[in-house]
């Protein structure tokens, strides 16, 4: 209903003469989706900016870092009160998936943190 209304209020009919009616030219909802249409682009390539992508990928390296360092010191601490045999295999394929991870991010970093 908005959509046919905008129509007939800025595109008039063929009934009506063309001094009562608007210029034809695009269309408010038209041009509201463009200027969105461009802010998202906008957006979307301010998002993509090497320093700031790589800050982000610099921080979520460390903070996988961080979660590898968490089970190998959870699993010392099993290990030390004799419960290391049950969560050993989980531990194990927790730490190998967020290496891969760290390897995703930035390989050179990896192999040189996890030597």
């Amino acid at each position: 209903k908005e959509k046919l209304s905008e129509i007939n209020t800025y595109r008039g009919g063929k009934i009506l003469p063309t001094d009562l009616t608007h210029p034809v030219a695009p269309l408010p909802s038209e041009i509201e989706k463009r200027q969105r249409e461009a802010d998202r682009l906008k957006k979307s390539q301010s998002q993509m900016d090497e320093p700031h992508a790589s800050q982000s990928s610099s921080t979520l390296f460390d903070q996988i870092l961080n979660e590898i360092n968490e089970r190998r010191a959870w699993q010392s601490e099993m290990e030390v009160i004799g419960e290391g045999g049950k969560s050993r295999q989980k531990t194990v394929e927790e730490i190998s998936a967020r290496v891969k991870e760290l390897h995703r991010i930035d390989k050179v970093r990896a192999q040189q943190v996890l030597i």
